[in-house]
């Protein structure tokens, strides 16, 4: 009985040692992982080269440098920064095959979908196309505008004071309780000329942006999630006195000339790229940067300059916050008085030899 024991052993060791020797040293979480169960399992990260094509694209992926062939399931996350793809393009990752692009969604393969800024996920399978080898292009995401330098307001809810039409930047009203449309024209074109919106804003309030082409009667309400207080737009919608496409210096910052107001709000005249270099009675408001010549990267803080005694400052609006009226060198000698309950510059009156 004991022999047979013995033999028993025998035989559950060597089958041990066999099962072993079958099972691969790089299995997914040993020691020496990294075999084809966890490259399968992750994500690989690289992007496109910069010798990529409309039709030929290329890609470096540095956690992939060992692997020698394509396998199935592989997932790399390539992120776009040259070229935007073009009808049948190709996709060669580390040197290993250009293979045809399909989306996930379709047997069709691409047609321009990939585009310049993007970030998407690409799985090698022989199983979608009756086996032939192939990338199958997930959905991906935006970097830039769309997502990396995108920042949404869902705070400032407010009513605008006339009516707004898609795509246009908003303006804080002067009491606080209203935006104020850039313009107010309907036209849905961005090269079609737009007078400026003259309703008073205040210089320090929120600026957003209607990313919207659901046009607003004047009280109507944008929607929390159409507001953005940072976005690359097409700056023609909100400011455009040309009639035709804009061509801005880029890159270069945008900026928003106003009139100042005596009690402290400002009207709106027209955008320009360069700060003056004289007093010439205007602040100018940092809108953001172009990003080309017919968009800019709306920024979230908006500082607001004026030419002051030489050189550029910023404008605090410390007179008009403290209620002290606008004057000029043609006031010079006057006093203040009081003036129906406000601040105003009036002469100062002759004694005519009295003393007081």
């Amino acid at each position: 009985m004991s022999l047979l024991k013995l033999v028993d052993l025998d035989a559950l060791s060597r089958f041990k040692t066999k099962l072993m020797q079958l099972i691969p040293s790089t299995w997914a979480g040993s020691t020496s992982a990294g075999g084809p169960a966890t490259k399968a399992s992750g994500l690989h990260w690289g992007k496109l080269d910069s010798t990529s094509t409309a039709t030929v694209m290329t890609a470096t992926v540095p956690s992939l440098a060992g692997v020698t062939a394509y396998y199935e399931g592989l997932t790399v996350v390539l992120r776009n920064g040259v070229v935007a793809s073009t009808t049948n393009c190709t996709l060669n990752v580390n040197g290993l095959g250009a293979l045809p692009i399909y989306p996930s969604t379709s047997d069709t393969r691409v047609s321009s979908a990939w585009a310049k800024a993007y970030t998407m996920i690409f799985v090698y399978t022989e199983t979608k196309i009756s086996g032939v080898p192939c990338w199958e292009m997930q959905y991906g995401m935006a970097y830039s505008n769309s997502i990396g330098y995108q920042l949404r307001t869902s705070y400032y809810n407010l009513p605008v004071s006339g009516a707004c039409y898609r795509y246009r930047l908003l303006f804080t009203s002067a009491d606080g309780q209203k935006f104020v449309p850039a313009n107010t024209i309907s036209s849905t074109n961005a090269t079609a000329s737009r007078t400026t919106n003259t309703t008073p804003i205040d210089p320090f309030g929120p600026i957003v942006y209607y990313g919207s082409t659901t046009a607003l009667s004047s009280g109507g309400k944008p929607g929390a999630t159409v507001l953005w207080q940072q976005y690359t737009l097409v700056f023609g919608y909100s400011f455009n006195n040309t009639g035709a496409a804009l061509s801005m210096t880029y890159p270069a910052p945008v900026y928003l000339r106003c009139t100042p107001q005596a009690d402290g709000s400002a009207v709106m005249d027209y955008f320009v790229q360069a700060l003056p270099s004289t007093e010439d009675g205007k602040i100018y408001i940092l809108l953001g940067y172009a990003y080309d010549a017919t968009h800019i990267e709306l920024i979230a803080d908006h500082p607001v300059y004026y030419f002051k005694d030489g050189a550029i400052r910023m404008w605090t609006n410390a007179a008009a916050s403290s209620g002290l009226p606008a004057v000029s060198a043609s006031d010079n000698g006057k006093v203040l008085q009081v003036v129906n309950g406000a601040w105003a510059a009036a002469s100062l009156p002759s004694a005519n030899g009295v003393n007081f």
